[in-house]
């Protein structure tokens, strides 16, 4: 299928490894023009290079987007890439706060300046990278803003309080946003994840197999994990190019009628109905 991106020109935040890395890759195959977002040069510099030896358009940025500073420099150098953005994916985010190996639970050392600091994160970030890029695609009459949200945000355990709660605040950003910009050409959505196989959710992953006695086998691991702690439907975990094919979906014009949704995409681990 066309997904029509050919010429777009999308940036992702957070993209320089995991879900994000997987997405630009989806969007630049798909024809677009993809800026390269992370707060360490080197990884970003690698994944441009990756995508312009395969002959694909990329270009990359830095910045910490919990700074009003990073914010502005991201945003400056990815307009200024290809000559405007058309997609913006907020995809970065972070799952514990400074000074924390873990995530925090209520009673343990889990502090309210590390909420302070996920939901700088998490979600100003996004109201940052929103106020600097819309004006942009409002120019054009077109555009799409994509929230990367999480099953845990209306389907919370005892873990990950703060971090579920930004997750909450993103699909509610892109409901508002979605409202706010009714008629302009622009839609917004998020899509929720559940827990993804990168290289950072793999020890966590692992952790389990050796509370519960999976053994090392990882065939055997993710079968166990899918169905006893996570309970997808699909007795799998899922893979980054499970979101990117999602995210791609929902920037390209075939999505032109789907505004203001939350797309989860978890395996079919959230057993309510929308």
């Amino acid at each position: 299928m066309d997904l029509q991106l050919n010429g777009k020109r999308a940036l992702v935040t957070g993209s320089s490894s995991g879900i994000g890395a997987e997405t630009a890759r989806w969007l630049a195959a798909e024809g677009a023009q993809v800026v390269i977002h992370g707060r360490r040069k080197a990884a970003v510099d690698d994944l441009v290079k990756e995508l312009q030896g395969a002959g694909l358009a990329a270009a990359g940025v830095t910045g910490d987007l919990s700074t009003d500073a990073g914010a502005d420099a991201a945003a400056t150098a990815a307009l200024a890439a290809f000559g405007g953005i058309d997609i913006l994916v907020n995809n970065a985010g972070v799952l514990v706060g400074p000074d924390q190996t873990e995530p925090g639970q209520w009673f343990g050392k889990d502090t309210a300046d590390h909420g302070t600091a996920l939901f700088e994160a998490n979600v100003n970030s996004v109201f940052r990278m929103v106020q600097r890029i819309l004006p942009d695609m409002q120019t054009r009459g077109w555009g799409r803003v994509i929230m990367l949200g999480s099953v845990v945000a209306d389907m919370p355990g005892e873990r990950f309080p703060h971090y579920a709660l930004t997750k909450s605040a993103n699909v509610n950003q892109a409901v508002n946003l979605s409202r706010v910009l009714a008629g302009t050409g622009i839609t917004v959505n998020t899509i929720s994840p559940e827990l993804i196989r990168t290289p950072a959710t793999e020890p966590l992953i692992m952790g389990m197999a050796a509370q519960f006695g999976w053994g090392n086998d990882w065939d055997v691991i993710e079968v166990q994990a899918a169905t006893h702690a996570f309970a997808s439907a699909t007795r799998r975990l899922g893979r980054p190019e499970d979101i990117a094919r999602a995210v791609a979906f929902l920037a390209s014009p075939l999505s032109d009628f789907i505004n203001g949704a939350n797309l989860r995409v978890d395996g079919g681990m959230n057993p309510t109905v929308n």
